[in-house]
């Protein structure tokens, strides 16, 4: 038994520095190339180095019908994941100014990891795919994330939005700062326990997004005395007062 394990052992030492022999001399173009037929939406120019250490000087991300630009990407593949059928690469780049970075994997049968992930990006990219006018700063951290296809598997993160605005249409409006506790839901989605961490609201609503369906929140908003005007008579219109002063607030409405 011994003899065998150790036998095994040295082939796949063998293949893996096969495999590092030949990535190592790959272009970097090949992998741009690889990347934008495996995700259209997704653009890298200025590639430099090889498959197995490389980077762009910019690229272009498309979130709906918004272009996210990328910049001083690099990437360094993680030979020892080939071991588990995966490849893996740890990546890190300047999102809208931002740094960004992670370890991303591909697997066969069309399955994406990710773990480890920081990302910091404007609330302003959010707002112009919602059409609502907000500011701030949203922060990611995913601690993993496993998917197969557009099917969410496994999710373990949080998202944040602090320093959180609202444009009034004649001034910015301070709202406080909120956070979300990210979870897989049962349609392959992604589930959000969404709560307050400062300001003058206090929230407890559950969203549900799923891939082309209309996003999903249920839950109660209650405002403090000092919440702005505006946004405290808005609530008239989107929940259902309770006998606690408080909002049940249910969207798409009637569900």
């Amino acid at each position: 038994m011994g003899s065998k394990f150790i036998k095994l052992l040295v082939v796949l030492v063998l293949v893996a520095y096969l495999v590092f022999l030949i990535v190592a001399r790959t272009p970097a173009t090949w992998g741009a190339w690889a990347l934008h037929r495996a995700a259209p939406d997704v653009w890298l120019a200025g590639v430099s180095g090889t498959l197995w250490e490389g980077r762009a000087s910019s690229g272009v991300a498309m979130v709906g019908d918004q272009a996210l630009p990328l910049e001083n990407l690099r990437w360094q593949l993680k030979p020892w994941s080939l071991l588990s059928l995966r490849l893996c690469a740890d990546v890190d780049a300047d999102l809208l100014g931002q740094p960004a970075s992670g370890v991303f994997c591909g697997a066969p049968g069309d399955r994406v990891i990710a773990r480890q992930v920081q990302l910091n990006a404007p609330m302003a990219v959010v707002a112009e795919v919602v059409n609502v006018p907000l500011s701030g700063q949203v922060s990611l951290q995913l601690q993993m994330l496993k998917a197969k296809g557009q099917y969410v598997e496994e999710l373990e993160g949080n998202l944040s939005w602090r320093d959180a605005r609202w444009h009034n249409g004649e001034s910015w409006v301070p709202v406080g700062a909120f956070a979300a506790k990210l979870s897989p839901n049962e349609q392959g989605g992604i589930a959000a326990q969404i709560f307050d961490l400062d300001g003058p609201f206090t929230v407890d609503l559950t969203a549900s997004l799923v891939l082309n369906q209309e996003p999903r929140v249920h839950g109660t908003v209650a405002a403090a005395p000092e919440a702005p005007e505006q946004i405290t008579s808005a609530l008239e219109f989107v929940g259902v007062p309770q006998e606690d002063g408080s909002f049940r607030v249910a969207w798409p409405p009637g569900t």
